[in-house]
């Protein structure tokens, strides 16, 4: 995989290599060559587009405070510090939501997050986190919903659309957007995945029916592995977080690479894993296992959207036209099986928050013109500045 290398540029592979939590002494050597000769601002703008700051920050300041400009360590330096006061309010807040989830009853568990970023990096305050990630059974949203509004959160949208918008709001939405008093944000879905693929419906069982007993690190690296290419890696966090996962479990001698690979195949999952462990590899050195590298080999999709995925890391600027056509035309690539291919190709013409906004006045009675007139507005609502959710995470 060398021919992809000169896609890779000098800053993209420093912003890497800074990510992780600690540098080894080679690591430390590498980076002393490679801070001598990059683009500050580019730089710069790579690390607010990857939100790796927390550990950029720390390796920078640890080890080569003396190589970058004053005004770059100062602005790291508030950026780390924001992150710090962040993930302590959403320790806060996540303590208080699991003590009234399970005071009510209701079936709760956290994604990605503090929990995440705890098993991973040992310190939350190395992992940026945007919003809290929560995800309850789908038949537990209205009580749900309730609890979350009377702990003083206000809601974005949900709240406004009639019962009919909500049922649509819900198709091709996985989750309802909350603000805390203190502007902590809140997520709550009801469903892993943006569709109700293969993945997503075994994810969600893995979560809510597990005895506590069974070793569900494979299911989670997958789930991992469909989040970070759903708009391929243009959070570099992402795929540090596989690249972490994989060392720990290869550290603890319980990554089963034939078994995860079977499991994969089951769940239509072997694009986004090989997507996720080439990229991995060419960005982090992570060992290729023969399972992969023959996927990546076989498979001219894959191939495909790896190169475009390195596209996207490199780019910076997303918010760009470009940016959203790809992100948004190269995702419909990633199903496998025709039962995934076949919701994701439907999820193209479901009415979005957009199209329902555009259509607010609409009638109930009227509802059916939500799917007549979607062929005609879903290139204006999808393709337009802001609508592919680059803002994630």
């Amino acid at each position: 995989m060398n021919h992809l290398a000169y896609l890779i540029s000098p800053e993209l592979k420093l912003a890497a290599l800074l990510s992780r939590p600690t540098l080894s002494g080679a690591e430390i050597g590498q980076a002393c060559v490679l801070l001598h000769g990059i683009d500050h601002s580019h730089f710069k703008a790579l690390l607010d587009q990857h939100r790796v700051w927390p550990s950029v920050y720390l390796n920078i300041k640890d080890h080569f405070a003396a190589f970058v400009p004053a005004d770059l360590l100062r602005y790291l330096a508030i950026k780390y510090r924001r992150n710090v006061s962040k993930n302590y309010q959403h320790l806060i807040c996540y303590g208080e939501l699991l003590h009234h989830f399970e005071n009510a009853a209701i079936p709760m568990q956290i994604l990605k997050g503090i929990p995440l970023a705890k098993k991973l990096y040992g310190d939350i305050a190395k992992r940026y986190a945007k919003d809290i990630d929560l995800i309850i059974p789908a038949d537990r949203l209205s009580h749900a919903h309730e609890l979350i509004m009377g702990l003083g959160y206000t809601c974005e949208i949900f709240d406004r659309l009639s019962e009919y918008q909500q049922v649509i709001y819900l198709k091709s939405l996985k989750d309802i957007a909350y603000t805390g008093k203190t502007g902590v944000r809140l997520e709550l879905h009801v469903r892993p995945c943006q569709y109700a693929t293969v993945l997503s419906q075994h994810y969600a069982r893995q979560l809510f029916d597990k005895t506590g007993l069974e070793d569900t690190s494979h299911d989670e690296l997958l789930y991992l592995c469909w989040h970070g290419t759903q708009t391929f890696y243009h959070r570099l966090k992402w795929l540090l977080d596989i690249v972490l996962y994989i060392e720990q479990l290869q550290a603890r001698n319980q990554l089963k690479v034939d078994s995860l690979t079977g499991l994969a195949w089951q769940l239509n999952a072997m694009r986004p894993l090989t997507v996720s462990w080439v990229l991995a590899n060419l960005l982090y050195a992570t060992p290729l296992p023969e399972p992969i590298a023959d996927f990546y080999h076989r498979d001219k999709v894959t191939r495909r959207l790896i190169r475009k995925s390195l596209t996207l890391l490199a780019m910076s600027q997303t918010q760009s036209w470009r940016f959203r056509f790809d992100a948004y035309f190269y995702a419909r690539l990633i199903p496998q099986g025709w039962a995934d291919k076949r919701l994701i190709l439907k999820g193209v013409f479901t009415p979005n928050i957009d199209d329902i906004n555009l259509l607010s006045a609409l009638p109930v009675k009227l509802a059916a013109l939500h799917s007549v007139l979607q062929p005609f507005i879903f290139l204006y609502t999808r393709l337009r500045p802001g609508n592919v959710n680059v803002d994630r995470g």
